[in-house]
């Protein structure tokens, strides 16, 4: 041991660098704008006024509907009405709960509850929900607290968040169920990680698209967990509301649901398709390039599958823990995309792309660029895009609609080649990692069998403990 009273051979390291000061108090500021100016308006949108229907309303007027004894899937024509003393449903282009009998189940508690008393109960929840995947994420990237200040910072600014909030949705409980399915992968835990697919799956479908990656790894046992998680809370689910609930969705709901394809804020890849060859508006006329529901369900479907199959090829060649974060990321985006429908406050889910991507694209400039100009736009809201070119004076051309309406698509559409370009490259050409960095042993070893006897190790920890 040498002796204490020797100068130190490097400079102390506890003490932050000029450069990292400057850079503290700039999120400090950036912090407290952000919150100083748009905190009222966050804590305005956490409860909603009296008169105001948000979409929290499909889960809550469903479980309200339950609790009077009507059908758990009754038209919003006559829910709200009765239960909110309102003269008709504000929002008459959303008739019925789209959303799965299992979400409806999560609501119920709040169902004798005023309105905006559930809705706030509701924000609160999903808040904190979204806070418990920030910080497993950050635990299991060995992130300082100075990533933690910079998150915060940004977070005042983060209209795709501030959506959910104002909208009472249900994004941010599935970014944590999400996050916590990456976590049990990259650990090795496969059949718990398919077991938790099938519990998002249950609240809405298109999680499911998840299990791809275990398909693409011949991993049954992952998928017949997440089948029997879905069957068992979908049994529960009926058990409690009735096998009429399914009924309904299956019969009403979703045939009804078939026209938000068209929508021309679906930022899905069915959204692209139908929005050039069989539109709906919500808010204008558009003009199709070519009206032809046909070729609208082709481009869907080929552009789906092409999708997926990426997502299988990335799969089939990943062997290290990075790989495999890649792959998952490329899962993630390629869910948003292949889900039928897509609003921009589904883009929190790209929590675990973002990250990866952000680690991956510090020694590639062009990448990191690309990234942050996605951020740029994902964090802005759609309003400000439409604001900006203006309203068209007739029916919106195919070219409009592929300009800011499809910006959101195209954040997308960017973190799909940023992934599938990281999960491509090739493996020597991988940035290293320095030998004294924590995350060396995140990104090069390669992940254990899940079969293994030895037990997995928590990778993430600076211990390395379980």
């Amino acid at each position: 041991m040498s002796d204490p009273s020797e100068p130190a051979a490097h400079p102390r390291t506890d003490q932050p660098r000029p450069s990292r000061s400057v850079a503290i108090v700039f999120w400090l500021v950036v912090g407290a704008v952000g919150w100083n100016g748009l905190g009222p308006i966050w804590l305005a949108a956490l409860r909603p006024a009296d008169g105001r229907v948000n979409d929290f309303y499909q889960d809550w007027g469903s479980a309200r509907n339950f609790v009077v004894g009507m059908p758990v899937y009754s038209p919003h024509s006559r829910s709200i009405p009765r239960h909110l003393g309102l003269a008709g449903n504000p929002n008459p282009t959303i008739e019925y709960n789209a959303h799965p009998p299992s979400s409806v189940l999560l609501a119920l508690p709040l169902a004798r509850l005023a309105y905006p008393d559930a809705v706030l109960i509701w924000n609160s929840a999903t808040l904190i929900a979204f806070a418990a995947a920030l910080g497993l994420l950050a635990r299991e990237l060995a992130l300082g607290w100075r990533a933690g200040l910079v998150c915060v910072a940004l977070l005042a600014y983060c209209h795709p968040v501030y959506g959910n909030v104002y909208q009472g949705q249900l994004t941010l409980l599935l970014v944590l169920l999400v996050v916590v399915v990456w976590i049990l992968d990259r650990r090795g835990r496969e059949n718990l990680a398919g077991a938790v697919v099938g519990a998002a799956a249950a609240i809405k479908l298109f999680p499911a698209f998840l299990l791809v990656v275990f398909a693409a790894r011949s991993r049954l046992r992952p998928i017949a967990w997440a089948g029997a998680v879905l069957a068992i809370v979908s049994l529960a689910t009926a058990g409690i509301l009735g096998f009429e609930a399914f009924r309904d969705y299956v019969r009403v709901v979703l045939p009804d649901q078939a026209r938000f394809r068209s929508y021309g804020f679906n930022i899905a890849l069915a959204g692209f398709w139908y929005k050039l060859f069989d539109p709906v508006s919500e808010i204008g006329p558009i003009a199709p390039l070519y009206p032809s529901p046909a070729l609208a369900r082709v481009g869907t479907l080929v552009s789906d599958a092409a999708v997926t199959l990426l997502v299988v090829a990335a799969s089939a060649r990943a062997r290290t823990r990075r790989e495999r974060d890649l792959v998952f990321s490329l899962a993630v985006v390629g869910m948003l995309l292949v889900s039928p429908v897509t609003w921009g406050f589904s883009l929190p889910l790209l929590l675990v792309p973002a990250a990866v991507l952000a680690r991956e694209s510090t020694r590639r400039p062009v990448a990191l660029g690309v990234l942050i100009a996605a951020a740029v736009v994902a964090w802005i809201p759609q309003s400000l895009f439409m604001s900006l070119v203006g309203e068209p004076t007739g029916p919106a051309s195919p070219g409009f609609m592929l300009g800011a309406p499809a910006l959101k698509f195209y954040v997308l559409l960017a973190m799909l080649g940023l992934v599938a370009r990281a999960c491509f490259s090739p493996r020597d050409s991988t940035p290293r990692v320095a030998p004294d960095d924590d995350t060396a042993d995140q990104t090069q070893n390669p992940v254990p069998h899940p079969r293994a006897r030895s037990r997995p190790v928590a990778v993430g920890r600076p211990d390395g403990a379980p």
